[in-house]
């Protein structure tokens, strides 16, 4: 039996035969010993093999329309990855995925660029697909390392690493802990390896999997929908911007997608990056809340009659 990857890749090159080949994936699908989705561009189940049917436990009329984001714990950074593998239907997306009461699945997506486009979700623990030599081919040879692999890494090799992330130096020295004055202290002294190991060894580890520097700050909204997704608590962006120590002109530009200030994004990275490891945490939200409540105790305030901060 093809591979769901191979077929996917004969229907990107074969759309003049789609109806054809549409006809012949159903049926691979359907007979695929692993769980297999199929979205559509608003992140919705539009299909389900029976595999995925009975690991859900639900019949397949149940599961369309439903979206698959609500099916797992990290709802919030399944939605990136499917806009994600949206806009880049030539790439292969994989990341293991917490289903909600069930047990961990690692999955892979892929796009398909039709008249209608169509996202692929599979597990592959089984997908004949996947094997050592895949595995194997994946890791980078010397010649896409920036970064030598005989020698210490020295000064001479920052710009060539650092143009291989393309982050700015700010962000990357926050990454690996280090100051900016260390950092252009190192860059200058071309013939000279870096003074820190650990920091050498970070930067060892982001050559071989640039992956890792890819540091995406959530927005408020996405704390907004995540203290829903874990507590059950429905906030305003009004209520938030107070929770967060902002005003109502900022809950305003929040609400229409502007950026915080960087402090409020610091904050709210704090927030969000706790409450995705420790959905259970039932309490977690109460104890900030009351934090704030103590802040607003300390300025003369009460919090529920207030619109904005002094």
């Amino acid at each position: 039996m093809a591979s769901l990857t191979q077929l996917l890749n004969v229907l990107k090159d074969s759309v003049s035969d789609m109806r054809r080949i549409s006809i012949l994936l159903d049926d691979v699908i359907q007979q695929m010993p692993s769980s297999v989705f199929e979205l559509d561009k608003q992140g919705r189940i539009s299909y389900a093999n029976e595999v995925a049917c009975r690991f859900l436990n639900q019949r397949p009329n149940d599961l369309t329309g439903k979206r698959f984001a609500d099916l797992v714990v990290d709802s919030v950074m399944t939605e990136r990855r499917i806009e994600k593998a949206f806009s880049v239907p030539n790439e292969t997306l994989k990341w293991l995925a917490e289903f909600s009461q069930r047990e961990s699945m690692m999955l892979m997506a892929q796009a398909i660029s039709t008249p209608i486009d169509t996202l692929y979700v599979w597990e592959i623990q089984n997908d004949i697909s996947t094997n050592k030599a895949d595995t194997e081919s994946k890791k980078p040879s010397s010649t896409d390392l920036a970064l030598p692999i005989n020698r210490r890494v020295c000064g001479r090799d920052l710009d060539r690493f650092r143009k291989k992330l393309d982050i700015p130096v700010k962000t990357l020295c926050e990454l690996l802990g280090v100051t900016t004055t260390s950092w252009y202290s190192w860059r200058k002294k071309a013939q000279t390896p870096v003074s820190s190991r650990p920091a050498e060894l970070h930067l060892r580890l982001l050559d071989h999997m640039p992956e890792l520097a890819a540091q995406s700050v959530p927005h408020p909204g996405e704390l907004l929908h995540l203290i829903s997704a874990n507590y059950g608590i429905t906030l305003s962006w009004q209520q938030l911007a107070l929770l967060m120590g902002s005003n109502l002109g900022a809950a305003y530009h929040w609400s229409s997608g502007g950026q915080p200030q960087e402090t409020v994004l610091g904050l709210t990275q704090t927030l969000f990056n706790y409450m995705q490891r420790q959905p259970a945490d039932k309490h977690f939200w109460q104890r900030y809340q009351a934090i704030v409540e103590q802040q607003a105790r300390i300025e003369g305030v009460e919090l529920s009659k207030i619109r904005s901060w002094p």
